[in-house]
């Protein structure tokens, strides 16, 4: 979260910025299932569903909004309203190949590089 939002990232819908304190509480910041639960229940284990690298932030009204929307329809929309930093902000790969059901485990691995890359240039800035 401390990444993202140093980062500058923003809600996918409202484009607020992100925040733990929102004027909404309807709104208030939640975490987000990218591919979602009931897609993956019968294909992967609950470990693999709810790993870091499928998880991120968006505010309440968003998620409910996204709801079980398949990756590969709702980040396409992200992506050509918003163009890719809205998703490179919130390490999910601007690959569109990677946002389908059966590219799951590639995109956990590769978005779990771009968090560690992100927390690393982090961590390197507090010297």
């Amino acid at each position: 979260y401390l990444v993202m939002k140093s980062l500058g990232a923003k809600d996918w819908a409202t484009r607020l910025k992100m925040s733990q304190v929102y004027s909404d509480s309807s709104h208030s910041l939640q975490v987000h299932h990218i591919f979602p639960k009931a897609s993956l229940k019968k294909d992967y284990q609950d470990k693999m569903i709810n790993d870091i690298a499928n998880l991120t932030y968006i505010g309440g009204k968003t998620n409910r909004k996204i709801s079980n929307n398949d990756p590969s329809l709702y980040l396409k929309k992200i992506l050509k309203e918003q163009g890719k930093e809205s998703l490179e902000k919130q390490f999910v790969p601007p690959d569109p190949n990677l946002w389908e059901l059966s590219a799951f485990p590639e995109f956990l691995k590769k978005r779990r590089g771009l968090i560690a890359e992100a927390i690393n240039n982090f961590l390197a800035r507090l010297d």
